[in-house]
């Protein structure tokens, strides 16, 4: 079978993803795996039919999809660790942020304002802060209104133009995006964070034989400890991989069972 590869997640630092994948690739080729792609795929969104492919070798999801739509039906390889505020080890956070002008406030205090958020199937950005604002939700409410912006660029994008008031932005998209000079967002300001959860799973299709897949495992493991790759790595905010289960993502289920279980459906 020829394979399709993907790592559509983390955006901010394409020439260095490219590198870490023919870096993969390689070890992946010498390792005896045939009909590896060369160069990673941008998938379309929404990204569920590609995640489902079957000739999809590897590719990084979301906490929440993986635990709801994706579950039973793509096989778990595992995740990064990453350098990042809100970072511990291989757990994740969001990072609440608003305009300086707000930067004294509370979460409390957005009671009945406007938060941005990239998708109602992001753990990052709407399910992880969903169960953050629950318990102080009055009648299933807390937000005055929300704006589904379609990415967290967007959704950081909003706060800065005063269109929102608040987002939840996934913590390596944020250390990602604010390294780069030239981006606005370094203005935000950072008032809080989630609680955390597993990083972002690597995937791949159950097609692919268990052989296979611990060659992908092994390929990761060993571009990451590269000291060669280090400065490509860096540029990743990537400081390891572990295998992990699918059952460490029911942490996203037990978040959204939690503001459902206090009345909050939606943000």
């Amino acid at each position: 079978m020829k394979w399709i590869a993907s790592l559509p997640m983390y955006g901010f630092a394409p020439a260095a993803l490219g590198a870490f994948w023919s870096a993969v690739s390689q070890r992946l080729h010498a390792s005896g795996v045939t009909d590896i792609p060369n160069a990673l795929s941008t998938p379309d969104t929404p990204y569920l039919n590609h995640w489902l492919r079957n000739d999809l070798l590897v590719s990084q999801t979301c906490g929440y999809p993986l635990a709801t739509e994706l579950k039973h039906r793509v096989a778990m390889l595992g995740t990064f660790r990453y350098r990042a505020q809100g970072c511990e080890g291989i757990r994740c956070s969001s990072q609440l942020v608003v305009h300086p002008r707000n930067a004294a406030k509370g979460l409390g205090d957005f009671r009945g304002m406007t938060v941005a958020f990239n998708s109602t199937d992001s753990q990052s950005g709407y399910n992880s802060l969903r169960a953050m604002v629950a318990p102080l939700a009055v009648q299933g409410r807390f937000f005055g209104q929300s704006i589904a912006t379609g990415s967290h660029l967007a959704s950081m994008q909003a706060v800065l133009e005063g269109r929102a008031d608040i987002a939840a932005v996934d913590a390596v998209t944020l250390a990602g995006l604010g390294a780069q000079p030239d981006r606005a967002i370094k203005a935000l300001v950072i008032i809080g964070q989630t609680a955390h959860y597993p990083g972002l799973p690597v995937i791949c299709a159950n097609t692919v034989p268990p052989d296979v897949r611990q060659a992908i495992l092994d390929a990761i493991v060993a571009v990451v400890q590269d000291p060669a790759m280090a400065p490509v790595c860096a540029a990743l905010l990537m400081t390891g991989f572990e295998p992990i289960a699918l059952s460490d993502y029911a942490i996203c289920l037990a978040m959204r069972d939690q503001a459902t279980a206090l009345g909050v459906t939606e943000l």
